[in-house]
């Protein structure tokens, strides 16, 4: 039995591997010089460094990496991180922001508006695609949808 299991583990994990390179891949392909905005929901913390933490990170050259190392050093702030998390950076040449969104908290709907309202001001007809990140379809797509009415939003489920 033990070395069967010896067998699967590997193949296992081999699949996994596998399996998230692609979904990087695809994501790598979305987050073209037209995305202003990437949307992530998750059903964890920041701090958890949900999948694909380290993919956004390298979009913003490490600013999340910077937020949370920020927060764990600064203590009024820790009981803030888990609602949402906004960073600002630039890529291709314009703004670029990632927002991350702990559906686990009451402050969901509120925040899309509110996230929807900063992008507006800064979007351009060249830049006015918002990439939704979820581990799956959830009853805020209605809201996103409403809410962000003047960009192309683009729903990219990470759990496929």
């Amino acid at each position: 039995m033990l070395l069967l299991m010896g067998f699967w583990i590997p193949y296992l994990t081999r699949s996994l591997v596998i399996k998230l390179k692609g979904i990087s891949d695809n994501l790598q392909q979305l987050l073209s010089p037209k995305v202003i905005c990437a949307l992530w929901l998750t059903e964890v913390p920041l701090t958890e460094k949900p999948f694909p933490f380290d993919e956004l990170d390298y979009y913003v050259d490490g600013l999340l990496t910077k937020h949370l190392t920020n927060f764990k050093e600064n203590a009024d702030h820790q009981k803030n991180i888990d609602g949402k998390c906004l960073i600002a950076s630039t890529s291709f040449s314009h703004p670029f922001f990632i927002v991350h969104i702990n559906l686990q908290t009451k402050i969901k709907e509120d925040s899309i508006s509110e996230i929807a309202s900063t992008i507006n001001k800064v979007c351009t007809t060249e830049c006015n695609q918002v990439v939704v990140i979820q581990t799956k379809p959830n009853q805020l797509s209605s809201t996103i949808k409403k809410c962000f009415h003047d960009q192309q939003l683009e729903f990219f489920n990470i759990d496929q």
